[in-house]
């Protein structure tokens, strides 16, 4: 979800996590994250206190051995923090239309999907108006941070707080099980309203990617350092062939862009600090375009 938001993104173990400089990145995600030893949690206190943003659907309350651990809870600025969501063993194939849809490799003891909570989103935040069906809420009582949308029960929605340098913000839901919903009913509208949200979210806090495709289902991947780089562009499966690329921040300014598959120079605009063009890629096919300084 985040990916098809943001555009290309790390995994990092915690144990990568070495210093509160976290190797220069400038964001860190953490979705159903319940668990973190406590030198880690204090790691991305230190991160965000020097400038870093954390985004966020649960927050870990414990630490090594599932002791209570309340540092997290801290940094969000909230007490008290759910972190229930569905526990599912299957996989979902989905299908057009949604009535289509279907379970694959799901256990013979598991009968009918299992009973959850919902709650709704509505109304406007960081600049998005927001009409959602969330699934799996998890709430919790707003202590020093500040709630800048409520759901419809008056539950915290979003949660933002700015600690040092940095700032933090806590959705007050699954986003996993909330987005798989979505898929489950057809809604491209909720999906999309879901990605903008997390949009709003890194640009509020002054962060873009390195790479980003505007298509969500065309997946745009760089590999680069200061004297040029490569720009894969893959159609995984989307009907929908043409894209807009972004590329930003790559350490070089790049002069130039070559398709591989036919040597042509690929043009471009620059806009706002960043380099933008279209790139037209059919199902299943994958583009690979060159930098060059």
């Amino acid at each position: 979800m985040f990916l098809r938001s943001f555009g290309e993104l790390d995994i990092l173990h915690e144990e990568q996590l070495i210093n509160d400089k976290l190797d220069g990145y400038e964001i860190l995600v953490l979705f159903d994250v319940k668990l973190l030893p406590e030198e880690v949690a204090q790691r991305i206190v230190s991160f965000v206190r020097n400038g870093g943003t954390v985004v966020a659907d649960c927050v870990p309350a414990l630490g090594k051995y599932k002791k209570p651990l309340d540092v997290m809870e801290k940094l969000f600025g909230v007490s008290g923090a759910e972190t229930g969501r569905i526990i599912r063993s299957d996989h979902w194939i989905p299908c057009k239309p949604p009535n289509k849809a279907r379970w694959h490799f799901r256990p013979n003891d598991v009968h009918k999907e299992p009973n959850y909570a919902t709650d709704t989103l509505k109304g406007s935040v960081l600049g998005q108006n927001l009409n959602l069906t969330l699934v799996s809420p998890r709430a919790c009582e707003v202590a020093t941070g500040e709630n800048l949308l409520k759901t419809v029960s008056g539950q915290p929605g979003v949660v933002y707080k700015k600690t040092g340098k940095g700032q933090t913000f806590l959705l007050g839901f699954c986003l996993q099980d909330t987005y798989f919903k979505t898929w489950q009913d057809g809604d491209e509208s909720a999906r999309g309203q879901l990605r903008n949200l997390l949009r709003a979210i890194t640009k509020e806090a002054g962060v873009r990617p390195h790479v980003y495709s505007s298509n969500p289902d065309i997946e745009a991947s760089v590999r680069a350092n200061g004297r040029g780089g490569f720009l894969f562009v893959i159609n995984h499966e989307s009907k929908d062939s043409e894209t807009i690329v972004r590329l930003s921040d790559l350490g070089f300014t790049i002069k130039k862009i070559v398709d591989l598959a036919d040597d042509r120079a690929v043009l471009f605009k620059r806009r706002k600090g960043h380099v933008e063009f279209n790139v037209n890629t059919a199902i299943g096919e994958t583009r690979l375009l060159r930098l060059t300084k």
